[in-house]
């Protein structure tokens, strides 16, 4: 099973159609941590900013979406998509893989650790910070995808690949405009 894990779009629909049609066009599920459409007061608008031709490609999209609310996400959002907004953080289950899935504006690594550990999930997935992160503490993988239409830090747009086989999982940072994967972490 092939998971994309994206975060942070604020309306970007250039970089959105470019990461479906290319990184993301063979996986089997997508998560998304949150801020879909507005880019906030401190964010300039993205390139390729439309907000109703993305929601049109969301609920286009002929694969399985699970979304996060974001702190840039309104209730009026949900007006616009077909697929439930999920807050404060998703509980997902796949392929043997717990992953909770938040946008990292309200839970602290050390809460999503205490809520992982409680629930027993492996992965936590934020976005929030648009600076990719993917490292292991107390066996819990933390994974931020970053943004692919807003990077800060080094400016890199990313996104991340979750790809399980043999009853492992293989976790990819991946700068989705070279298609090539920045950082690589192994579960067993």
């Amino acid at each position: 099973m092939r998971i994309g894990v994206m975060s942070d779009t604020h309306g970007g629909l250039e970089s959105w159609v470019e990461i479906i049609n290319g990184v993301f066009f063979d996986v089997d599920l997508i998560l998304h941590a949150g801020d879909i459409f507005y880019h906030g007061i401190r964010n300039p608008q993205p390139e390729g900013y439309d907000t109703l031709n993305l929601a049109l490609s969301i609920n286009n999209l002929k694969k399985p979406l699970v979304i996060c609310k974001g702190n840039c996400d309104s209730e009026v959002d949900q007006v616009g998509v077909d697929i439930p907004i999920q807050s404060p953080y998703a509980l997902c289950h796949f392929n043997g893989l717990n992953i909770l899935l938040h946008h990292g504006h309200l839970l602290s690594d050390e809460e999503a650790v205490r809520l992982a550990l409680h629930w027993n999930y492996g992965i936590s997935i934020s976005g929030h910070t648009h600076i990719a992160q993917l490292e292991q503490k107390e066996n819990i993988v933390f994974l931020n995808p970053g943004s692919h239409s807003l990077p800060k830090g080094d400016g890199i747009p990313t996104v991340a690949i979750i790809e399980t086989k043999g009853g492992k999982a293989m976790i990819d940072i991946i700068d989705y405009q070279q298609a090539k994967s920045l950082n690589h972490l192994v579960m067993e």
